[in-house]
């Protein structure tokens, strides 16, 4: 969604066709699962319903830091910028858990969620030195409407028509995540970043710009 909205059309496609195969993989296999369980008389279901409460937001919580912490390990995310990682995949986390019991819905909260991470990915960028793109998708990964896809995809497959309001669901939450990561990411540009004298030569914000990794840097010192 980031690469559609930046401009970048042919790769956004891509990647969103390779999401749909490998989705449509684990539903082929969960299905295949459920009707070989059937046989012997047993149900599987999903259900990760869970209302936001007091007593459920630390583990709430303590499970988002679990799943950035295991993507930026998966995707080789550098260790000083693990910490800043988790704690805004915490903060997001908690600006969504809010925002849904507030009754924003769905896509409003996780917009709301992104908006945040985005804004505070900036500060932590420039802390950990790190450039911002590496941050803001690792800490939104929690908010990703992995579910919602799955499950349209599995009722498509049991012939439920609910499965389409699902995978519209997942795709506003998808477009909702994106469109706020990078409105804060163009906000921040302009007023305090990189990114102020070359976006005229870009197209959307420049999310993985060069960080530099001191105050006087030499040659070669950038990443």
């Amino acid at each position: 969604m980031h690469d559609t909205l930046s401009g970048f059309y042919l790769t956004g496609t891509a990647r969103l066709i390779e999401a749909l195969l490998i989705t449509g993989g684990l539903v082929a296999g969960v299905a295949g699962s459920s009707l070989l369980l059937a046989r012997f008389g047993l149900d599987l279901r999903i259900n990760a319903d869970v209302s936001p409460t007091l007593s459920n937001l630390a583990i709430q919580l303590v499970a988002a830091v679990v799943i950035v912490i295991g993507f930026g390990l998966a995707t080789q995310v550098p260790w000083r910028a693990v910490w800043v990682v988790s704690l805004l995949g915490a903060v997001a986390e908690a600006i969504y858990l809010g925002a849904t019991s507030s009754g924003f819905g769905l896509v409003w909260s996780s917009g709301a969620a992104a908006m945040g991470a985005g804004l505070l990915a900036a500060v932590g960028a420039r802390i950990v030195r790190t450039p911002p793109l590496v941050i803001i998708v690792c800490a939104l990964v929690p908010l990703v409407p992995g579910l919602a896809l799955f499950r349209g995809l599995l009722q498509m497959s049991d012939g439920d028509i609910n499965g389409l309001l699902n995978l519209l669901t997942a795709g506003a939450i998808a477009v909702a995540l994106a469109a706020s990561a990078i409105l804060a990411q163009l906000i921040v540009q302009y007023v305090w970043g990189p990114g102020r004298r070359l976006q005229r030569r870009f197209v959307g914000p420049l999310m993985a710009l060069p960080v530099r990794l001191g105050r006087n840097p030499g040659p070669g010192t950038r990443i």
